[in-house]
């Protein structure tokens, strides 16, 4: 289609404009010789230059340049809540996962065998025999370390009045 800067003179409306085909607005563009319009430039910024050019000529009212902007802000609009749909998504496969590991955590806690029970260190203390420094038990040599002797600690408490002596004991605590 052959297109002559008069002829589209004869066209009023800006959806005809843009029912213009990429080469048909190169075409308009360089015979309003508009020198920033090039071949490598996107269509919708050649018909943006193209329709800037035609209200500056009073062919087209200044209201069609707020429809342009209208659809920046739609695009906008539209771009937004294309993010904001991913970002649900995200989160919902996030909820998912913790969901699941819930799950998973539950159940290895039911797998595991609650037969024996957990030894509880208070209930138990009372089973520890109490220090005294009497049984403690010095060691020659280079490690002097003080401890109690094995024998003393197999005692009851009661029983620890008759403490065996560390020189009667033949153990090697000493």
């Amino acid at each position: 289609m052959e297109l002559k800067g008069e002829e589209f003179n004869e066209f009023s409306s800006v959806e005809q404009l843009r029912i213009f085909k990429q080469s048909e607005l190169l075409l308009l563009a360089k015979h309003y010789y508009l020198d920033e319009v090039k071949s490598v430039i996107k269509k919708k910024e050649i018909f943006k230059v193209v329709l800037e050019h035609l209200v500056d000529e009073e062919i087209f009212e200044d209201l069609v340049l707020s429809l342009l902007k209208s659809e920046k802000t739609e695009e906008f609009e539209l771009r937004k809540l294309e993010l904001e749909f991913q970002k649900a998504i995200k989160e919902m496969e996030i909820q998912k996962e913790l969901k699941l590991k819930e799950i998973e955590l539950q159940s290895r806690k039911l797998d595991t065998p609650r037969d024996q029970k957990d030894f509880d260190v208070a209930k138990n203390i009372r089973l520890v025999p109490p220090f005294s420094e009497k049984d403690v038990v010095q060691t020659p040599g280079r490690r002097k370390q003080n401890r109690l002797c094995h024998m003393n600690m197999i005692k009851k408490y009661y029983d620890r009045s008759k403490s065996v002596p560390p020189s009667h004991c033949y153990c090697l605590c000493y």
